[in-house]
């Protein structure tokens, strides 16, 4: 057995075949949770609460870059501030003129629309929702599986009822928030 992880989805030859298992960014309690555990991270929140709340936002949700801020937090004389300023600039930089804007543009005006409907929920939401969003079912049908597989806009299931759930991470949403 084999355990494959990628943030897209991807063909593969031959008779192999994949579950695919929705991987998604750590959200509200478990973000929390994670924040909490994190003994760096409780240091910059008792020193300057805006930069914890800062490097927090920065991760967008990514517990192992949530973990190496804290350890660098931990090592003295880092210039933490200087860190998250550079990481803040560097992510929209990466997402405006490297990756997201390719994928944003190659799911289309119609893809790009609904990620923008999709962003307008803060939670993961069953596909009537975004529908009901949209006001048009034949844009949501047509565009959300193709826009999930940009990884423009997360998949995954609802814990208890298995249901479909998507969701527009953090690191989108800036871009399709106009």
């Amino acid at each position: 057995r084999v355990i494959v992880t990628c943030r897209y989805a991807f063909p593969l030859p031959g008779p192999a075949r994949l579950y695919p298992e929705g991987i998604e960014s750590m959200r509200e309690a478990e973000l929390r949770k994670k924040v909490a555990q994190l003994d760096g991270f409780r240091a910059i929140a008792k020193r300057d609460p805006a930069l914890a709340a800062r490097a927090e936002q920065v991760a967008a949700g990514n517990p192992r870059l949530l973990e190496r801020l804290a350890r660098v937090a931990e090592q003295a004389g880092t210039d933490l501030t200087g860190l998250v300023t550079k990481l803040e600039s560097a992510v929209v930089d990466f997402r405006e003129e490297v990756l997201l804007g390719a994928l944003l543009e190659a799911a289309g005006a119609d893809g790009a629309r609904l990620v923008a409907y999709a962003a307008l929920f803060d939670l993961p939401v069953a596909q009537p929702a975004v529908a009901a969003a949209c006001g048009a079912e034949p844009l949501v049908a047509q565009h959300l599986d193709r826009v999930s597989a940009l990884g423009l806009v997360e998949a995954g299931k609802d814990a208890s009822t298995r249901d479909p759930r998507f969701y527009v991470s953090p690191v989108v949403r800036p871009l399709v928030s106009p």
